[in-house]
């Protein structure tokens, strides 16, 4: 449940939401095709192939951060979204780079590193997209969409180089 935190007597009027463990990203994909984008196709996409999220009612924006088994790892990830059980569109293609941070076992299997590297491409979404970028400083880089009313996120890696799992932990808003 959301918490709210108050500074004297003004109340911060964003809840204070806790990351949560999305899923983990463990075999590539090929860019799904036409005919792989509606809801029953992308359901039944194998589990170490996706990632997707049922984001929760009530959240207008959500940030996403990435971590792989280690630092330098290159990773290509599709975002996608759908409202319902609708055809999904495109939100952006994300380029991942690992870096020294490291994510505790409790957000996956093995510890691993946090990606610091993140770069954005082949955008295709109508609202805001941001990337706070860890800087290749070994900083968290984070992915945070304005939802425009979706609330399904497929996540699905194009490229695992280096690397066989990607986890995915995010938090709405």
């Amino acid at each position: 449940m959301a918490k709210r935190r108050a500074i004297g007597k003004i109340g911060l009027a964003t809840a204070l939401i806790t990351w949560v463990d999305l899923g983990d990203l463990s075999s590539s994909q090929a860019a799904l095709v036409v005919t792989a984008r509606d809801y029953a196709a992308v359901v039944a996409l194998a589990a170490a192939k996706k990632v997707l999220w049922d984001v929760q009612i009530g959240y207008n924006c959500i940030e996403v951060r990435f971590s792989t088994d280690a630092a330098a790892d290159a990773q290509v990830v599709d975002v996608l979204a759908a409202s319902g059980e609708d055809e999904f569109v495109r939100i952006a293609t994300l380029t991942l780079t690992g870096g020294a941070q490291i994510a505790p076992a409790k957000a996956r299997a093995v510890a691993g590193t946090y990606c610091d590297t993140m770069v954005i491409s082949n955008s295709a979404w109508h609202g805001a997209i941001d990337v706070v970028e860890g800087g290749a400083n070994d900083y968290i880089s984070r992915f945070v969409v304005d939802l425009l009313g979706y609330d399904k996120i497929l996540f699905h890696a194009t490229t695992l180089a280096g690397s066989t799992t990607i986890t995915i932990e995010g938090r709405g808003f």
